[in-house]
């Protein structure tokens, strides 16, 4: 039995052919890789509206321009302002103008929010960003707790004043009376007593 062994010509196209397989493998996923730029917030409450306030800083750390496209920032109906919006040019890297930023307002009662992007470069590469931010805390109200209410006072009792005797005239005529009085009951306590003392004898 005999065995076909490939020669050397054979073995060194074929490797060739392996290695330009390769290279090209990698040249294809260099350019996607090789478009940096980076996508920051900070946050903060707004005590006076209670909601979350995001900015947003996107930088463009490559050396070509490119187009933002496929903006998305959620929660869903939250206001957006500032210059991240689709079709927005952020400039190569160094150039003035390569930093987009964006300003985000969200509900007191949201949990956090995130930016969904899509950059397309001047050599038509294409690169997505995104960025998940949890929020710390709460931004809603607070409502004050009531303030105790004031005991209601119970009423007062009322303190009867004895009537002072009567003085004055009409007190003086009652003295008057009195005397009367005792005077005609002495009187006839005497006459009616000798009147018996003399039906005796």
């Amino acid at each position: 039995m005999r065995f076909h062994v490939p020669s050397y010509r054979r073995l060194l196209t074929l490797t060739g052919a392996l290695l330009l397989g390769l290279a090209a493998a990698t040249a294809a996923a260099l350019p996607a890789s090789a478009h940096p730029s980076s996508l920051d917030a900070s946050t903060r409450c707004d005590q006076e509206t209670h909601k979350w306030v995001i900015k947003w800083t996107l930088t463009n750390e490559f050396t070509k321009s490119a187009v933002v496209g496929d903006a998305a920032f959620k929660p869903n109906g939250s206001a957006v302002s500032g210059d991240i919006a689709n079709g927005k040019t952020i400039a190569a890297k160094g150039s003035a103008g390569d930093t987009l930023t964006g300003t985000q307002v969200v509900n007191g009662s949201a949990t956090g929010a995130s930016l969904t992007l899509k950059l397309t470069y001047a050599d038509q590469v294409s690169y997505s960003k995104s960025k998940d931010i949890t929020f710390s805390g709460t931004c809603v109200a607070t409502t004050p707790s009531p303030s105790p209410s004031s005991p209601t006072p119970s009423p007062s009792k009322s303190v009867s004043i004895p009537a002072l005797p009567t003085t004055g005239s009409s007190g003086g005529a009652y003295a008057l009376g009195a005397l009367v009085l005792v005077g005609t009951g002495t009187g006839l306590f005497l006459f009616a007593r000798r009147r018996r003392t003399k039906f005796v004898a």
